[in-house]
């Protein structure tokens, strides 16, 4: 999906999840930290961020779905061995 979102990017210019996520945490980061990671990777600072956060969404979105798997399990069909 993240993939996906990046394609899109390219081709449509929308902004992907990561980018969304990116601004907001680059506004909570206090300004003396900001400018001392800045001034410490330079250039390689967004694209490092960019890249931490859609590696983030990988774990992040299997935590989410075990968790509602775990609230909401399935019967019938799709139980553990239906779709095997």
């Amino acid at each position: 999906m993240i993939a996906c979102m990046f394609v899109l990017r390219v081709v449509f210019g929308a902004a992907t999840l990561p980018e969304l996520v990116e601004d907001q945490v680059v506004a909570l980061i206090p300004g003396a930290v900001f400018g001392f990671v800045l001034d410490l990777l330079q250039f390689a600072a967004k694209p490092l961020l960019l890249t931490g956060l859609a590696a983030l969404a990988l774990p992040f979105g299997s935590l989410v779905g075990w968790l509602y798997g775990r609230a909401w399990p399935r019967h019938g069909w799709a139980g553990r061995d239906g779709m095997a």
